[in-house]
């Protein structure tokens, strides 16, 4: 897979994983929303049994690489995003921000003629440099590894 333009370029697109969570279809379950309304008119518990109770209506979350709208948040879009250490997915996430970050420095450096840290592996970036640039380019170190 080619992952330099015609400039010689990273190519440089960032994809997370998006979860979204349709609207629900409150329509279908008649007798269960009509207990749903009475626990919000009567504020049981401060409006917490009427938020518990309305959870049953959610629909399963989906994971994409396109964004989605997430209903039980109230966002356009949502990428979960917590510790590494606890889901591979959030582990994606960092990598894939980190290699975007990386590349777009690098892709400044290119533009600028600035040197390209030899130190970079196939790894940090998630491809090769162009072999014009690893030529050229070897002494400084502008590219946080971490």
């Amino acid at each position: 897979q080619n992952q330099h333009d015609d400039h010689g370029l990273l190519t440089n697109t960032l994809k997370l994983p998006y979860r979204g969570q349709e609207h629900p279809d409150f329509t279908s379950r008649y007798d269960e929303k009509e207990t749903m309304d009475l626990l919000k008119q009567g504020n049981a518990g401060g409006g917490y049994c009427q938020a518990w109770y309305g959870r049953r209506f959610f629909k399963r979350v989906k994971v994409d690489e396109q964004p989605k709208p997430h209903f039980g948040l109230g966002l356009e879009c949502y990428v979960q995003w917590s510790s590494p250490i606890r889901r591979f997915s959030d582990l994606q996430a960092h990598a894939a921000v980190k290699r975007f970050l990386r590349r777009k420095q690098i892709n400044r450096l290119i533009q600028t003629g600035q040197p390209i840290p030899h130190e970079l592996q196939y790894t940090d970036i998630g491809c090769a440099l162009p072999v014009s640039v690893n030529d050229k380019h070897h002494d400084h170190d502008d590219i946080d590894h971490d």
